[in-house]
């Protein structure tokens, strides 16, 4: 792959996990299904290969590509058996016969075939990129300025219970926002599959632009969290700041339920889907496709006071901004409203 430009790392076996933990940058990963070359593949050996798929795949998102000269389908069939392969579905793995790959002309070409069938790759790709060249900038500026900027940076904030870290983080998180190149897709790449989805896959794809779940949030509570306790959900909107102060911080909730689609439809309902937007009354917000796609619409009027260590085994997920502003700033429009007298219907109607 040399006057490819590009570099290679090669194995005559299978890695050992300390070592595979250094792939996490790897652009692509091609694999022979039988590195031994035995006439027959032994359990143990097909073992190894499904570990090694599964650990670089907790690792990155990279295509991986399987040449054999055993049958493609029954490779499929063994990593669809693990939960790896899904022919009805786009996958990261591609697996192709060796006798239809003569000479590294066609590999490459399988390959850029196959990786414009899947966008995700390609826009991971140039993400990646743009992200990696924003980040390099960044910490060469920072660096520049003064290489104990860390602790500098540090020694400028609270006192707060691992604040500090957060602030870091937060530095880090902004400026890469804000000097990130956007992402220039090609859209012949983008579009080049047929654009249908479920109702059900699109609000989940919905729901990752506002919600993440629990499962990938750190062990302590910021503005935004949201808990559930039976039929009912709360959102957490008090600040950052009062939060990470207290190692048992009382957290202000705002009482939510799911919205039916079927209330929605009703000739009278309080809340109604109008142009892309909900329109909802000025005590309530409705926030759409959280929780696997629910619609919950959070009332204002119910508030309560609850200790973190009390509730945090409740936290489900977080609504991520500009989503949990927007609900913070109505629910702050709401308690400071001026009382004004309602307006009769007889003045509006015939």
């Amino acid at each position: 792959m040399l006057n490819k430009n590009i570099p290679l790392l090669a194995y005559t076996s299978i890695p050992d996990p300390k070592v595979i933990q250094n792939f996490r940058n790897l652009s692509f990963l091609v694999l022979d299904w039988n590195l031994h070359n035995l006439p027959i593949i032994p359990p143990a050996l097909i073992d190894e290969n499904i570990q090694f798929i599964e650990e670089i795949n907790s690792l990155c998102f990279i295509p991986i590509f399987i040449f054999t000269n055993e049958d493609p389908h029954d490779i499929e069939l063994t990593l669809a058996a693990k939960g790896l392969f899904d022919a009805n579905k786009s996958n990261n793995i591609f697996v192709k016969s060796k006798s239809e790959i003569k000479s590294g002309t066609i590999l490459f070409s399988t390959i850029a075939k196959w990786v414009k069938k899947v966008p995700s790759i390609y826009v991971m790709k140039r993400w990646e990129y743009n992200t990696h060249k924003a980040t390099s900038k960044l910490f060469h500026d920072l660096n520049g300025i003064s290489s104990n900027w860390v602790s500098i940076l540090m020694n400028t904030y609270y006192d707060d219970v691992g604040a500090e870290n957060a602030e870091i983080g937060n530095l880090l998180f902004n400026n890469l926002l804000s000097t990130c190149a956007p992402l220039i897709l090609d859209k012949s790449i983008v579009h080049k599959t047929k654009n249908t989805i479920s109702k059900t896959d699109l609000r989940k794809l919905l729901e990752r632009e506002k919600y993440i779940k629990d499962d990938y949030l750190l062990p302590y509570p910021v503005l935004g969290d949201i808990y559930k306790e039976g039929k009912n959900y709360y959102f957490n909107f008090r600040p950052d700041c009062d939060l990470v102060r207290n190692i048992n911080p009382e957290l202000y909730l705002v009482k939510g339920k799911v919205l039916k689609e079927s209330e929605l439809k009703k000739k009278n309902s309080r809340y109604k889907f109008f142009k892309g937007a909900f329109l909802e009354p000025i005590d309530s917000s409705v926030v759409p496709f959280i929780d696997d796609g629910k619609i919950i619409v959070f009332e204002f009027k119910k508030l309560r006071c609850v200790f973190w260590q009390d509730i945090k085994d409740k936290r489900i997920g977080r609504l991520l901004p500009p989503y949990s502003i927007r609900l913070k700033s109505r629910l702050m429009t709401y308690l400071q409203r001026q009382a004004l007298p309602s307006i009769p219907e007889r003045a509006l109607k015939d």
